[in-house]
């Protein structure tokens, strides 16, 4: 039960984060990977683009 609990806790607070909800305890890394994965995606479709 304290697992779950545990658990739980856990996937609220990464659901806050995604959200924006709870954005305090968030470091560097924290923000810059999904900006690097946004960046490398736009330049996929970029490229998919210029191919037709």
């Amino acid at each position: 039960m304290t697992r779950m609990e545990n658990e739980m806790e856990k996937l609220d607070g990464s659901i806050m984060k995604f959200t924006g909800d709870d954005l305090s305890n968030l470091t560097l890394a924290d923000i810059n990977d999904p900006e690097q994965q946004l960046e490398f995606s736009v330049t996929k479709i970029h490229a998919r683009k210029a191919k037709f």
